[in-house]
């Protein structure tokens, strides 16, 4: 029966089920909540496929939970049972806070292929041409299998392209981007980045939040929230929620002179909202690398930080 095999997958790979629930044929279950820790408070609808945690609020689909907190082998699994190798279709908006986000109506190009759906089924389709994609995200990315399937990243044959969506915490598509695999690859973005924040299903704002200003310079890092560019608009959702949650921020943008006065403003527009939030400037420590990407063995270990105050402003400053 597929729910008992999914409640099996939870106990493994998310957390451990108690007997009742084990035993238990309700469609509702309830798990520790790997959010905010709590005993007993995230509640799971094994037919809706959707989670929510009573204490801390964290809802999504359940597909999500398996990509955030399970490894390789378990979300593999979970997609097995389930066949959910997209999660671009909408679902019952249970918990939306409706002054946040708005219906972003965004479509994939016709005929582009999950990576997730282009290993199941090696066998059966023309695997050659999606190879020098594949290539380039693994051995020039150095992203690995669990992350291709974690971002459900598409190629588009037909243009040429890699696309990385993007999902709100109801897992609705609202953006993406995409781009070619040579180092001066056109780059498009399909959306409007204000309005969102980029995958927030996986973002943690009670806990301090990487931000940098491509896809590829963090996705190897926790808790990661690309910029899609250099600067942070005081408009913008994440902006919001940054300041709302007094959420720490480790600002880490590519070794470059001109990105200093982008971690100026970036610093100084958080700052200007509450001048005691906690704030850290990353620095490559390797000098040879100028793109965060480009780092084979990135961790957060690659990086100096300095809490940013009136002093390394100063400092920061006498560099321009």
């Amino acid at each position: 029966m597929e729910t008992d095999e999914i409640k099996n997958l939870i106990d493994i790979y998310i957390s451990p089920l108690s007997q009742k629930w084990k035993l238990s044929h309700s469609d509702n279950i309830e798990i520790g909540c790997p959010f905010c820790k709590d005993e007993k408070n995230l509640s799971i609808s094994l037919s809706k496929q959707i989670y929510n945690c009573w204490n801390c609020h964290a809802s999504g689909r359940l597909l999500f939970l398996f990509k955030k907190f399970s490894n390789l082998e378990g979300l593999e699994k979970y997609i097995s049972i389930t066949k959910q190798f997209s999660h671009v279709s909408n679902f019952d908006n249970l918990f939306i806070t409706k002054e946040e986000y708005k219906k972003q109506e965004i479509i994939l190009p016709e005929n582009c292929i999950s990576i997730s759906e282009i290993f199941a089924n090696k066998h059966k389709i023309d695997y050659i041409i999606y190879e020098p994609y594949i290539d380039y995200l693994i051995n020039k990315r150095y992203l690995d299998k669990f992350l291709l399937y974690k971002f459900n990243i598409y190629i588009d044959i037909k243009n040429e392209k890699i696309i990385v969506p993007s999902y709100d915490k109801l897992g609705n598509l609202n953006l993406y981007f995409s781009r070619g695999i040579n180092d001066k690859a056109d780059y498009f973005i399909k959306g409007n980045k204000n309005e969102v924040i980029f995958n927030e299903y996986l973002i943690n704002f009670n806990i301090p939040i990487i931000l940098v200003e491509g896809f590829f310079d963090g996705v190897r890092l926790k808790n990661f929230c690309p910029l899609l560019g250099k600067d942070l608009s005081e408009n913008s959702l994440l902006f919001r929620k940054i300041i709302l949650n007094n959420t720490p921020i480790l600002l880490i943008l590519d070794n470059e002179k001109g990105t200093i006065k982008n971690k100026l403003e970036i610093a100084d527009k958080i700052k200007k909202y509450n001048s005691k939030h906690v704030i850290y400037i990353g620095e490559i420590k390797d000098n040879s690398y100028k793109d965060i990407g480009s780092i084979k063995n990135l961790d957060i270990n690659s990086f100096a930080f300095y809490e940013y105050n009136d002093e390394l402003k100063f400092n920061l400053i006498n560099k321009l």
